[in-house]
């Protein structure tokens, strides 16, 4: 098994996530970055198959914040000002409304 570059890992992984298949995979590496793998190549990247199980961080290692124990506090937000319609809108407003109700489709 050759060493992979990362671009390869990453496109290997992404293409996974997809659901493509093993095989689909080392085919489109071999289309798009000209090299030859094996589809168990591909599995030792996918974390739901046994040969994948340790190529990525635990949860309980990662640095991913779990839980927050911050204090609660509540934001102010202005609303947006309602600029309106000028007359010519409103009669274009209108005039839709009322085509609408008249159509018959």
């Amino acid at each position: 098994m050759a060493a992979l570059k990362e671009p390869v890992k990453m496109f290997i992984v992404q293409s996974l996530a997809c659901f493509d298949t093993p095989q689909q995979v080392a085919d489109a590496v071999m289309q798009r970055y000209g090299i030859e793998i094996d589809r168990r190549q591909c599995e030792n990247y996918d974390p739901t198959k046994f040969a994948g199980r340790n190529t990525f961080v635990r949860k309980a290692r990662s640095n991913f914040m779990q839980e927050s124990m911050g204090k609660a506090y509540k934001v102010n937000m202005p609303r947006r000002p309602f600029l309106g319609l000028t007359e010519s809108d409103e009669l274009e407003v209108m005039d839709l409304i009322v085509e609408h109700l008249t159509n018959d489709g």
